[in-house]
C-alpha cells in the first residue's frame, strides 16, 4: 500500500517515513497540499497522514478535495497545533483520526492502516509543552505565514512590534 506523509516538518516525516518503510509500506513524502492533490491524482494511495496546517493551506481543505478523488483513502491528521475545533472539523471532512504531534508511531501506523480507530490510544503525556513553548511556537508559525514581516506579524497578533521583537530575540523556552 502506497502511504502519502504531508507536512512541513522533515524530521517527523522522515521518522514516520522510516517507521512505515519497516512495516514494508511504500511511503512517498510531501511537503505542500499542492503536491497531494497531484499525487492523489495521479497514484493509487491507501492512506495520508498530514499536517492539519500547510504553507500553501488548511489540511481540511486539501481533506475535502482528497476524498473528492478518492472517498477510499484513509486520511488521519497529526498536529502540532491541536484543537477541539481542528478535530471537529478533520472528523467532518473525512479524517479516520486526529492525533496531536508527537504522536506514538505504533498507534499513528495500526490507525492509518486499520478500518477501524485505533483500540489502544496514546497515553497522556505527563510533560505537556509548556505555555511559554507553546507561545513561542505560535508567534514563529505567525512569523513564517508572514513571511518574517515583524511589523505584520505584530499586528496579526495585537502586540506591539518591539514587544515582539523581544520575544523572538530569546531562545526557545523549554
Amino acid at each position: 500500500m502506497i502511504v502519502v506523509l504531508v507536512d512541513t516538518d522533515t524530521l517527523w516525516r522522515r521518522r514516520v517515513a522510516d517507521f512505515m518503510g519497516t512495516l514494508g509500506h511504500d511511503v512517498v513524502e510531501l511537503t505542500s497540499a499542492i503536491e497531494c492533490r497531484r499525487a492523489a491524482a495521479a497514484e493509487t494511495i491507501g492512506a495520508i497522514l498530514m499536517e492539519e496546517r500547510l504553507p500553501d493551506g488548511i489540511g481540511g481543505e486539501l481533506l475535502v478535495d482528497i476524498k473528492r478523488i478518492s472517498a477510499d483513502i484513509r486520511a488521519v491528521v497529526c498536529t502540532l497545533y491541536p484543537s477541539v475545533a481542528g478535530a471537529v472539523q478533520a472528523m467532518r471532512t473525512g479524517a479516520a483520526w486526529y492525533f496531536a504531534k508527537p504522536a506514538p508511531l505504533p498507534v499513528l501506523a495500526a490507525t492509518l492502516l486499520s478500518d477501524r480507530t485505533p483500540s489502544v490510544l496514546p497515553p497522556i503525556d505527563p510533560n505537556p509543552i509548556s505555555l511559554p513553548r507553546l507561545e513561542w511556537e505560535h508567534i514563529n508559525q505567525v512569523l513564517f505565514s508572514f513571511a518574517g514581516n515583524v511589523s505584520k506579524t505584530a499586528r496579526a497578533l495585537g502586540i506591539d512590534r518591539r514587544t515582539l521583537q523581544r520575544k523572538l530575540s530569546r531562545f526557545p523556552p523549554p
